[in-house]
């Protein structure tokens, strides 16, 4: 309830989310109410095991996505190696083992993986028609700093 809606604000801000649930001049207030609506949908249509192996398939699949970045960097750099002891057998090590406790899940709950690879997807589309639809009518916003 803390991270979610200010991601959401700063998307709007960004121009990626509807305005409305920009930062205003204090609290994300309609990007906190959008948050609830969708904690209380979730809780909802499903039990709390369910969700937790939704949830924890997402943010597994988040966190592998996220790390994977350091490689990224690597390679756009010329091949420096990011500042950190390890690399890449430890970034390399959390990426395989989340992947593969993901593909354990799609193996033991494909429900829940399904709904998760759904809520990527739908993501991935509503994104992607987002900028695709600001790049056209020429009104990208400035990213707002921090």
């Amino acid at each position: 309830i803390m991270v979610g809606p200010r991601v959401y604000a700063q998307m709007a801000d960004d121009g990626v989310l509807p305005r409305s649930l920009g930062s205003g001049v204090d609290a994300p207030h309609r990007a906190i109410a959008f948050q609830v609506g969708l904690s209380l949908i979730a809780f909802f249509m499903s039990d709390l095991r369910e969700l937790l192996l939704y949830v924890g398939f997402l943010l597994g699949l988040s966190a592998a996505a996220t790390v994977s970045c350091l490689f990224l960097k690597s390679m756009r750099e010329n091949g420096d190696r990011p500042p950190m002891l390890g690399f890449p057998w430890v970034p390399g090590l959390f990426i395989g083992a989340t992947l593969g406790s993901a593909g354990f899940m799609v193996y033991r709950e494909p429900v829940q993986a399904a709904a998760g690879f759904g809520t990527l997807i739908l993501g991935a589309l509503v994104y992607f028609v987002t900028v695709r639809g600001r790049g056209a009518s020429g009104a990208a916003a400035e990213p707002a700093d921090g």
